[in-house]
């Protein structure tokens, strides 16, 4: 794959695209040899893939890839009959389940109020999200291993605001700051900041908008800046070469790997000019980087 920007890959051709992307720097760090085993999405990360889908490509785009599965009414196996019917009429697209949170909302209805509330209602979001391009692929070359890299923008950056943007499902929204750094989204932000950097974008900040599903739903911006996105850029590259010491030795260690590690050359049995670990390193992280939100 040729480094540069495209806009006509579609995610499932993306996706099968052999180059580094966020999730594997993701992974990398809580277990190495998690990043050989195909990634199985839940249902959860299904239906936050649906509502990018909706608001980002548009709902024609998005009953092309997806269906809702209804509510069968009747006996338990002629429920299950059902739905195996419905699967296989709707074979190559992903299913989503009939309702979502506790409440039950109806799925269609719970992705439609979301959209209707990002473009219409929210005061940031809906300038945030008219501006830019939407689903844009980005490529390229690591600097220092030569490993191909990629990302998947939700919005890719608009010159004038010289910002990512990126639509995350929350559970609950006042806990959207703990989910990414406990999910590792401050990586995803870092890795696609310096693939935007090396196609020419100049960013000042990675901004996440976290929505849950809710009647109303809610929603909850928090941006990376400044030092905190530098950190978040030097992992991420760091954590490409971590992967190529792996790749070039054949061995993926199955122990976490803290955030400030610059080789694991000891754990898979070769020698390196870089830092290596020491016991204090496995429970001794750097500090989170810094996060606004509104």
């Amino acid at each position: 794959m040729t480094p540069g920007i495209y806009t006509d890959i579609e995610e499932t051709a993306y996706h099968a695209i052999d180059a580094i992307g966020s999730t594997t720097i993701k992974k990398f760090h809580n277990n190495p040899s998690s990043i050989l085993k195909p990634i199985e999405p839940s249902e959860d990360m299904n239906l936050g893939s649906a509502q990018d889908c909706y608001s980002l490509m548009g709902p024609e785009y998005f009953f092309k890839k997806f269906a809702i599965m209804p509510e069968f009414e009747g006996k338990k196996a002629d429920r299950n009959i059902a739905e195996a019917e419905f699967e296989l009429a709707n074979m190559g697209k992903i299913i989503l389940p009939a309702t979502v949170t506790p409440k039950k909302i109806p799925t269609m209805k719970a992705i439609s109020d979301v959209d209707e509330f990002l473009f219409k209602e929210h005061p940031a979001a809906k300038t945030i999200l008219r501006t830019g391009e939407q689903q844009v692929s980005v490529f390229w070359d690591d600097e220092e291993t030569g490993l191909l890299c990629k990302g998947r923008l939700d919005h890719r950056p608009d010159p004038a605001t010289r910002s990512i943007w990126d639509l995350k499902k929350c559970g609950q929204i006042a806990k959207f700051k703990g989910q990414i750094r406990s999910l590792r989204y401050d990586l995803q932000a870092g890795h696609y900041t310096v693939g935007a950097n090396a196609n020419g974008f100049e960013i000042d900040g990675f901004g996440f908008i976290g929505f849950n599903f809710g009647d109303p739903p809610e929603v909850r911006i928090i941006m990376i800046t400044g030092n905190g996105l530098t950190w978040a850029k030097d992992v991420a590259k760091t954590t490409v070469s971590l992967i190529n010491e792996c790749r070039q030795a054949g061995k993926y260690p199955k122990v976490k790997i803290p955030l400030n590690t610059l080789s694991v050359a000891n754990l898979i049995g070769q020698k390196s000019n870089k830092q290596q670990l020491t016991p204090g390193d496995f429970v001794e992280e750097m500090s989170e980087p810094p996060y606004d939100w509104w």
